[in-house]
């Protein structure tokens, strides 16, 4: 099935970031202030402008693994290192940067879409922010979400209908893009996102994750926490992380990894289920007939190991036949 493919979109008041943000994390981990370990050994990266997803089996740690990283994990002491751009450092301390999405609403119920996002401008820019600057976001952010068909629609609440579910968790990312407005927000930008599908229809979280997708054109790392997306949706995403001692890399080269360790897919099923499946034991492998979930870390160890030797070898063999050529 062919992916789907993106267009560009022609930002107006959000601007491009002039110094995107990379993170690297290694051996990344959670303990509880009662002791007990929740989180541990999770290395892997997320590059800037990428629209990456943390997936994995309920109870593997995804949502403490986003809180632990950005450094929202009050109830807890964090463990292992995070590297921002290469060096050493924490999310918190680039906190004007970094948008945070909770999976419940912060939204006003009794405002408007247009009224909603627009005061959420004024409110979280620098003091002087004029109502043209305001009026120039607001404007980005319902097409870029798709929601400016219903920007004087009342967003509404259970006993007062307003707008579906989807178009609600749409302009909860609204409030947190227009912090664009911020000075200090206007370079390095991270959106976290908790679950943004949950609950959702796969067209409305296929309509949200292609807006988050265009973001990337400006250099914005989307990080969210995902279930179960169907396979057009599951292709958008950059990268992947796996919880369960599994993969991190680029989303398209999961299912060729996951097969040259004998796991194979059905031509029928959804990549993401399988994946979800195999990470939790319930798919056997035909070169692992004693294959449990967590031997899964040291064949990619090798996998990594083996990769470096052979670019290795290649470059090697690259500079030899350079020098000979500059010598001859």
């Amino acid at each position: 099935m062919p992916s789907i493919q993106i267009e560009k979109h022609r930002f107006h008041g959000l601007k491009e970031k002039s110094e995107p943000m990379d993170i690297r994390f290694e051996s990344l981990g959670l303990d509880l202030h009662s002791g007990t370990t929740v989180l541990s050994g999770v290395t892997g990266e997320f590059k800037a402008g990428k629209c990456c997803a943390i997936m994995g089996p309920s109870g593997a740690g995804k949502t403490t693994f986003m809180n632990a990283l950005c450094g929202k994990a009050w109830y807890g002491t964090t463990t292992g290192k995070v590297f921002i751009n290469g060096q050493e450092a924490s999310i918190a301390d680039f906190k004007p940067c970094v948008g945070f999405v909770p999976q419940d609403d912060i939204v006003h119920e009794s405002l408007t879409v247009d009224e909603q996002i627009f005061a959420a401008a004024k409110l979280r820019g620098e003091p002087g922010t004029t109502d043209k600057d305001a009026k120039r976001v607001t404007e980005d952010v319902l097409q870029i979400l798709q929601i400016n068909h219903i920007r004087n629609s009342v967003v509404g609440s259970v006993e007062h209908r307003g707008i579906s579910g989807g178009q609600r968790k749409r302009v909860n990312i609204g409030l947190e893009l227009v912090a664009e407005l911020d000075d200090q927000a206007a370079d390095p930008t991270v959106l976290f996102l908790d679950e943004p599908t949950s609950g959702l229809d796969s067209t409305s979280s296929l309509t949200i994750i292609e807006s988050l997708k265009k973001l990337g054109e400006l250099g914005m790392t989307s990080i969210m926490v995902i279930h179960q997306p169907r396979y057009s949706l599951f292709t958008l995403f950059d990268e992947v992380l796996l919880l369960g001692r599994g993969l991190s890399g680029p989303s398209l080269g999961a299912v060729p990894y996951f097969k040259r360790l004998g796991f194979d897919i059905p031509a029928t099923e959804n990549p993401a289920d399988w994946l979800m499946d195999l990470i939790s034991g319930e798919i056997r492998s035909k070169t692992m007939p004693n294959f449990e979930p967590s031997m899964l870390f040291d064949p990619w160890l090798f996998y990594v190991a083996l990769s470096l030797s052979l670019l290795f070898s290649l470059l090697l063999s690259v500079y030899s036949f350079l020098s000979a050529m500059c010598y001859s």
